[in-house]
């Protein structure tokens, strides 16, 4: 039966090894990959310490200028231009290296390119750096330029875990779509299967758990 314009999948209950968690410290930005033009290795590195050693410092963020940033980086992913997006992103993420709003971005932006991988690493990045950043109030779907958009890269997701259904990772990003569009009921029931005890503590997984109010049977 098709629910809500997608097919569901079921969610198979599975026991996988530790995800990777994120290093303690401030973290890194986000490298969005080879088919978006970013700066040589070295000068991104550069420009990804200056943010951290700005954080570690105190220097005052430059708030204003990247949620400038955030607001054109929208307009351009809603146009689908992805490579220029992500410049305005990265940019917002050095100049408030503690902002929730241009990660939340790099999820999606790894999100509709399929690196499940790398979204879900962001996701533990932001749950890290900004522990309440699910209290914030935003519908992710509102950065597409339309709703079939949004819907066509939900299916990619599900088509790939059809073929990989162990992979944690792609779950979590799945269960954070669900969450951050208002399908919570959706969202919690992938929670609460890759809530295992028997692997190592999850941030980002936590995170949505705390605040979806579901909680695994002991």
């Amino acid at each position: 039966m098709i629910v809500g314009g997608f097919v569901p999948i079921p969610y198979p209950i599975f026991v996988l090894g530790p995800p990777v968690l994120s290093a303690k410290g401030p973290p890194a930005l986000y490298d969005p990959g080879p088919r978006i033009a970013v700066p040589p290795p070295d000068a991104e590195r550069d420009a990804q310490a200056a943010g951290i050693d700005a954080a570690r410092e105190g220097r005052v963020p430059d708030t204003n200028r990247a949620s400038q940033l955030v607001t054109i980086g929208d307009r351009l992913f809603r146009a689908n231009n992805f490579k220029k997006a992500g410049e305005r992103y990265l940019q917002a993420a050095r100049l408030d290296p503690y902002a929730a709003e241009p990660r939340i971005r790099l999820i999606q932006l790894a999100f509709v390119r399929g690196q499940y991988a790398e979204a879900a690493h962001q996701l533990r990045q932001v749950s890290t750096v900004q522990p309440g950043w699910l209290r914030i109030p935003f519908d992710i779907q509102s950065i597409y330029g339309e709703p079939v958009d949004f819907s066509r890269y939900i299916a990619r997701l599900e088509s790939h875990l059809h073929a990989h259904p162990q992979d944690r990772d792609a779950w979590l990003v799945l269960g954070a779509q669900w969450f951050l569009t208002g399908r919570k009921s959706k969202a919690a029931d992938i929670f609460l299967r890759l809530d295992d005890p028997r692997q190592r503590p999850d941030v980002a997984l936590a995170a949505f758990i705390n605040n979806s109010g579901t909680q695994a049977p002991d």
